[in-house]
């Protein structure tokens, strides 16, 4: 018999900032984000600074800029890093200052900024779980092997917004088990997602442009204790399992969600399998 899974949005659904518990942990251990990297096969074509340090490294393709695109300052630190698509900056750019501090982040499309968003939330770095790699903010509370489905959550360090701390979660299940495909696990949590609030509606979905088989779902919503949300929600398969990130922010007037869809977008495209 097929099973309905409880749609990973429930996992943080009423979080807030008052919401503590004893094995949080404040990713005060993590690597540094922003030291000298070695050459990658991401990019192929590289600019030298007089003294042989990488001064800029990119991916080209037909002579134009398309893929990863880097700039490093002469000590070797990042300067500047993004997407190029046929000599046009898209989504996220890092700026960085010499000391490798990120200063802003920037959304771009076809090379004109759309919005600009301060670092803190943007300062990424890996955590490893159960044989996997994810980005997780540096300054936002992360636990661990929640439950057997539960892998990780991560909530933003929110002092100053009391009602609703953004959130995210990190779930497994395997397909083998519920006996059902990719397709119909997605369709019955978005049946679930949909029962499980007052108001919600989709407003975009599709195949992300990752290499694995995905699929993601932009939301708005309203608990029910009336908080107006929005989320976002990617389905990855990897094998005979399926991974659920599932991030949820306040979607006031201001807008404020524009800047957690990107940051969610860009922490569920960061799942791997982890590297030595």
């Amino acid at each position: 018999m097929k099973k309905v899974i409880v749609f990973s949005f429930l996992v943080f659904f009423f979080i807030s900032c008052k919401n503590e518990n004893n094995n949080k942990m404040e990713n005060k251990n993590m690597p540094m984000k922003n030291t000298e990297i070695k050459e990658s096969k991401e990019f192929n074509y590289f600019e030298r600074y007089d003294n042989d340090k990488i001064k800029l490294r990119a991916k080209k393709v037909d002579n134009l800029f398309h893929g990863r695109y880097e700039e490093l300052y002469k000590n070797g630190n990042l300067k500047l890093s993004g997407v190029m698509n046929a000599d046009k900056r898209v989504s996220v750019w890092r700026n960085f200052d010499e000391t490798g501090n990120l200063k802003s982040v920037n959304l771009y499309k076809a090379d004109s900024i759309i919005n600009t968003f301060g670092p803190k939330n943007f300062e990424l770095v890996y955590t490893k779980i159960k044989g996997l790699e994810i980005k997780v903010p540096e300054s936002w509370i992360t636990d661990k092997d929640i439950d057997s489905n539960v892998l990780l959550t991560s909530r933003e360090n929110c002092k100053d917004k009391p009602a609703f701390c953004p959130n995210y979660s990190l779930q497994l299940y395997n397909l083998n088990n519920l006996n059902l495909s990719f397709e119909e696990f997605v369709n019955l949590n978005l049946k679930k997602m949909n029962n499980q609030s007052s108001f919600f509606k989709v407003i975009d979905q599709g195949a992300p442009p990752f290499e694995k088989k995905a699929f993601q779902v932009i939301y708005i919503l309203k608990s029910k204790s009336s908080y107006k949300l929005a989320g976002v929600s990617t389905f990855i398969q990897i094998n005979d399992l399926v991974f659920i990130i599932t991030g949820i922010a306040p979607n006031e007037e201001r807008g404020e969600f524009i800047e957690y869809k990107v940051l969610f977008q860009e922490i569920s495209g960061s799942l791997r399998k982890k590297t030595d």
